[in-house]
């Protein structure tokens, strides 16, 4: 999770000049490594437990899933969910403190971990748990990245455009019933998701004029979001 669409190193692997020394090279590989499998491993744990809340959802409804009390799993996921944030955080700054990207690595990263020491506190963890579907596209994303490959192209932006921002705007709206602050955390976290997407669109192997999107696609967007 950390560092989403700009691990600024690993990424960028491909376009490494030659002039670079083969130690350079072989140590990015290690940082993004280690960062990578500690990603992935996090993310199929979160994304299993999410597939079973996100089933919950369409049998049960969003609000009688909020409303419902915490369960251990919730707390545990959580608690997870935190101690994941810690952990890489203090691996980022011993192996790889150049490669981080503060505004989407540190800064989400910590945003995360204050947000779940909160839902702990107050015993809201169920809040949560219904995002952990999110995590889905993060494991495709490491898997690309183990493989070596820097190209993201659609299978992944379709992933993250359905879990992201279309379901997190639902799951985000749902919310405002049940507690303003988390709503409005919902809400910081939606744009968040809409840079990366943005800045993924207009980046990752499209060129500027193919990357924009007509007057009929913009509006179809819109419709999917307001009738979902």
């Amino acid at each position: 999770m950390l560092r989403k669409f700009y691990p600024r190193r690993s990424i960028e692997l491909g376009s490494l000049r030659s002039t670079q020394g083969t130690s350079s090279i072989l140590d990015s590989l290690t940082y993004s490594n280690t960062h990578t499998h500690n990603n992935n491993t996090h993310s199929l744990l979160t994304s299993v437990a999410g597939i079973v809340m996100f089933k919950d959802v369409c049998e049960l409804g969003f609000t009688e899933v909020l409303e419902s009390q915490e369960t251990e799993m919730s707390r545990y996921l959580a608690t997870m969910f935190l101690a994941y944030c810690v952990m890489d955080l203090a691996i980022a700054n011993v192996e790889y403190v150049n490669e981080l990207d503060w505004e989407s690595g540190g800064l989400h990263h910590v945003a995360y971990a204050v947000f779940c020491s909160y839902l702990l506190y107050y015993k809201q963890t169920m809040f949560f748990s219904v995002f952990l579907v999110e995590e889905i596209p993060t494991i495709y994303l490491s898997w690309k990245r183990i493989r070596g490959e820097k190209e993201l192209k659609w299978t992944f932006a379709t992933m993250f455009y359905l879990t992201r921002i279309l379901y997190h705007s639902v799951a985000t709206y749902a919310l405002l019933e049940q507690s303003t602050i988390c709503f409005a955390a919902g809400l910081v976290v939606l744009r968040q998701h809409m840079q990366w997407f943005g800045r993924w669109w207009t980046s990752q192997g499209m060129k500027l004029k193919q990357a924009q999107l007509t007057l009929k696609q913009k509006l179809a967007i819109l419709c999917t979001m307001v009738v979902i």
